[in-house]
């Protein structure tokens, strides 16, 4: 927390920092779920044992793919703070003006209870549909959209937010507005599952709508490296800290 952006730097020096100094002292193991924050608490007490594990999907992989009668994108979850639509609503307003992606296409915002702006040129768009239970999110991300919505704005590094994990075993292109240089971005590389681009690149944005409207249009499906994908398993990531504790704990 003494790294969260939104606290001011007098009260994460004078307050967070130092239990979190406290506790790094007397762990015996610091979990977390990225290297970046782990690096973070490396550089506040080094001589603590580290260990990344990350967050999981629970569901069978998704091999099949459905493509929608209409070019569908999907965001499924809460928009807060800053992390909004405005730039990926903006982005998608000006394709539809342009005439660069059909006029017909749609965008479904599932789970959201804050107050969106939506341009006048899409609001017919775009559908608000209310939260569901997470086994219906599933299903909508593998049955009802061709494209798999992230946002999350230039920040703190080693956010990966859950929603990636449950997006990358549904073999439907994810399209992350996230840092490209952040773990979401390298993420994605290694899975060959979508792509990433800033939050704040309009044209950016357009572009990778454009290339994920592509791959709607001519029914491709992403060339997903499945063996990467299942390494991240709620099973297999909790086995990484099985296995330290196995190595690591006295015997019994």
């Amino acid at each position: 927390m003494s790294k969260h952006p939104y606290f001011s730097k007098k009260y994460k020096s004078a307050y967070i920092a130092i239990y979190e100094r406290l506790f790094l002292k007397n762990a015996d193991l610091v979990l977390s779920v990225s290297k970046p924050i782990l690096d973070d608490f490396r550089k506040m007490h080094s001589s603590s044992n580290y260990l990344e594990v990350r967050n999981g999907y629970d569901y069978e992989e998704v091999y099949d793919v459905n493509f929608q009668s209409k070019f569908t994108m999907g965001y499924i979850g809460q928009f807060y703070d800053k992390i909004k639509p405005d730039n990926w609503f903006h982005a998608f307003s000006e394709l539809i003006s342009e005439g660069r992606i059909p006029k017909d296409s749609i965008i479904k915002i599932i789970g959201n209870n804050m107050k969106i702006k939506i341009p006048d040129n899409i609001i017919n768009n775009v559908f608000e549909i209310e939260s569901v239970p997470h086994d219906e999110a599933i299903r909508i991300s593998t049955t009802e959209v061709d494209v798999l919505v992230m946002i999350h704005p230039l920040g703190r590094k080693g956010v990966y937010s859950g929603k990636i994990f449950d997006y990358l075993a549904t073999n439907k292109p994810i399209l992350a507005l996230y840092d490209p240089d952040d773990v979401v971005g390298d993420l994605l590389r290694e899975t060959r599952a979508g792509f990433t681009v800033k939050e704040s690149d309009i044209e950016g944005i357009k572009s990778m709508i454009l290339k994920c409207y592509s791959i709607w249009k001519n029914r491709e499906v992403l060339p997903r490296d499945w063996n990467k994908i299942k390494q991240c398993r709620r099973f297999n990531q909790t086995k990484i800290l099985l296995d330290y504790l196995s190595e690591h704990l006295p015997n019994q």
